[in-house]
């Protein structure tokens, strides 16, 4: 009576079920994390679209409020804004004017140039290591005179 034990059979469909279920778990966490990563994409990218807006429209309303004209303005002008991870402005804590703020994520180049009677206002979007997430372009008329 040499009968085989039936462990063996058991513990060859229990290690192949768990390493279904290991194979499965892997995969779902994969696309959990690959959606997050999209989802803050998605989120970083709303936030600089609506960020190069109000920076154009800033811009522009600095010349239209305070009734500026184009006469005096011959050089191109540029100013950085600092955002943190939650895209509030940061400010600059420091003495030194070309230092970048340590809670900084993000920045904003806004570069207005004049070009006869337009102002031609550039907005654009990086993240704080310098790779881009929006570029926006506009142009505001303004009276020479």
């Amino acid at each position: 009576m040499n009968r085989r034990p039936a462990s063996s059979a058991f513990l060859l469909e229990m290690l192949w079920v768990c390493g279904f279920f290991a194979l499965a778990s892997c995969i779902f966490v994969m696309a959990f994390v690959k959606a997050d990563t999209m989802s803050r994409g998605a989120r970083n990218l709303n936030q600089a679209v609506t960020a190069a807006e109000t920076a154009l429209e800033d811009t522009f309303a600095g010349y239209h409020n305070h009734d500026q004209s184009m006469a005096g303005i011959k050089d191109v002008d540029t100013k950085t804004i600092y955002y943190d991870r939650n895209w509030h402005v940061t400010e600059d804590t420091s003495s030194n004017a070309k230092s970048v703020p340590e809670d900084a994520a993000f920045s904003i180049i806004v570069t207005s140039q004049p070009n006869g009677n337009l102002l031609e206002v550039t907005a654009e979007v990086f993240s704080i290591s310098g790779e881009p997430i929006y570029t926006l372009k506009g142009a505001h008329y303004v009276p020479l005179s």
